[in-house]
């Protein structure tokens, strides 16, 4: 008899999950990327410790009611560095996407909208750098300036304009010879004005959900940037800094690497999963 209830119950709850406006896992990502970006905006609404000063007296200790998720080795508050370093670690990645996008629709447009000789040039440009992977790319882009932090998001940035060039390219020749561009060719349009009002709006349709998906890998390249010390150095509370200094500790104090790599996990997982829901509604409303 008890199990009625429950029973009767679960029709119940999948209408209600079926009724939310996004399916459950991209609402749990957009949530989880509001509550980053108000950790950057606002770290201080979080937590209220120091991220940068620590008590050796308190090192390396375990989770519990002082220290929410620990201490690291110079008794630093974990969960403080954490919050704090959203803020390096989010903006890195916007940087570094900004510079991809930016260098990829230049370049894929010039080679989509260029004469024949100059599509050639760039794209065969784009092809030999997309050959590289494009962490081995970052690492030259930084081995030539210098490590910090500016270099780390320009070095990422520079090392996915391939694939950002090469998807607005290929997405620029469609829709060039698409049939509401060819009449208005036939109806005498200006070039330019051809490009500016078609080819160029519908282009940019697709940046939003490239920028999505790219601003999660560039926050995965840039800590593994940081954790190699190319990146910002210690004591800034960037998440890849924070794997690098766990690495004497992890051993007697699990916590000082778990949540940094847990933090950057879900950041990359949130990302992903919201560029690809609005990739597959872009898509869908084409068809």
């Amino acid at each position: 008899m008890a199990a009625e209830p429950l029973i009767e119950a679960r029709p119940a709850v999948r209408r209600r999950v079926a009724a939310l406006p996004l399916p459950v896992p991209v609402l749990l990502s957009a949530l989880f990327i509001v509550l980053l970006a108000a950790a950057v905006a606002a770290p201080g609404w979080f937590a209220d410790a120091d991220p940068g000063v620590g008590r050796i007296t308190e090192s390396l200790r375990p989770p519990g009611a002082g220290h929410l998720l620990g201490t690291d080795m110079l008794g630093r508050d974990v969960y403080a560095r954490m919050v704090h370093g959203a803020r390096y670690s989010l903006l890195i990645g916007l940087g570094a996407m900004a510079i991809s996008v930016a260098g990829g629709l230049v370049l894929g447009l010039l080679a989509a909208l260029s004469g024949r000789w100059v599509d050639e040039a760039v794209t065969r440009v784009l092809d030999t750098l997309a050959a590289f992977p494009s962490v081995l790319l970052a690492l030259l882009v930084v081995a030539v300036t210098e490590p910090g932090t500016v270099n780390v998001a320009v070095a990422v940035g520079v090392a996915t304009i391939p694939r950002f060039g090469r998807v607005v390219r290929g997405e620029a020749l469609v829709i060039r010879t698409a049939d509401y561009v060819r009449h208005a060719v036939v109806y005498g349009r200006r070039r330019w004005r051809i490009v500016s009002r078609h080819i160029v709006p519908n282009v940019l349709r697709i940046i939003p959900v490239l920028a999505t998906l790219d601003i999660g890998l560039s926050i995965m390249s840039s800590s593994g940037l940081s954790f190699l010390g190319l990146g910002p150095s210690s004591p800034t509370p960037e998440w890849g800094v924070m794997l690098a200094e766990s690495r004497d500790t992890l051993q007697v104090a699990w916590w000082t690497g778990v949540f940094p790599g847990l933090a950057l996990t879900l950041s990359v997982i949130a990302f992903t999963t919201v560029g690809r829901y609005t990739q597959r509604r872009i898509q869908g409303g084409r068809r």
